[in-house]
């Protein structure tokens, strides 16, 4: 509670469908109970079948699953907790950030109408991630439906990573 992760930066912008400003400043506080519901427990029931689908799609990669909270270097209140990393080689260096999600298509994160564009709040996220992990890029690896899996590739965009810090700070 001590900072914002990347789970907080679109509530914080006003761009998440799900939560708004308000309830990040009040769990931030420590006043709101935390929430669990089916949709949650789900996505983090798939998160390593999903991770490993990913994996499975790109031999190139070793993916591991992502070491839990971290810090930025510089700024100990940016934090991360993403799904997964990707590097070379299994004991190489990471080259990119893997961001899990599931949903249901039509669902308010992904539209009516899929498309191939990376929803706003994910966009946010990630970038946000990549700021935190100083890396050009990452996936998004998402399953909707349960059955149609989708991946989108997101590169670091230093402008929108400053404009997403000076917003949050």
């Amino acid at each position: 509670r001590d900072g914002i992760g990347g789970s907080d930066v679109a509530a914080i912008l006003g761009v998440s469908k799900w939560v708004g400003p308000t309830k990040v400043y009040y769990d931030k506080l420590g006043v709101l109970p935390d929430e669990d519901n089916a949709a949650m427990e789900w996505g983090r029931r798939l998160e390593a079948a999903v991770r490993q689908k990913f994996a499975d799609e790109h031999p190139e990669f070793h993916v591991t699953q992502g070491p839990g909270l971290v810090a930025h270097p510089q700024r100990s209140w940016q934090l991360a907790t993403i799904d997964g990393l990707a590097a070379e080689s299994e004991d190489g260096t990471p080259v990119a950030v893997v961001e899990v999600k599931t949903g249901r298509a039509g669902a308010a994160d992904w539209g009516d109408e899929l498309t191939d564009e990376i929803p706003l709040p994910y966009l946010c996220q990630v970038t946000w991630y990549l700021d935190v992990y100083g890396l050009p890029g990452g996936f998004l690896a998402v399953l909707l439906d349960g059955r149609d899996y989708r991946e989108y590739v997101i590169e670091y965009d230093a402008a929108l990573a400053a404009k997403l810090r000076a917003h949050c700070h």
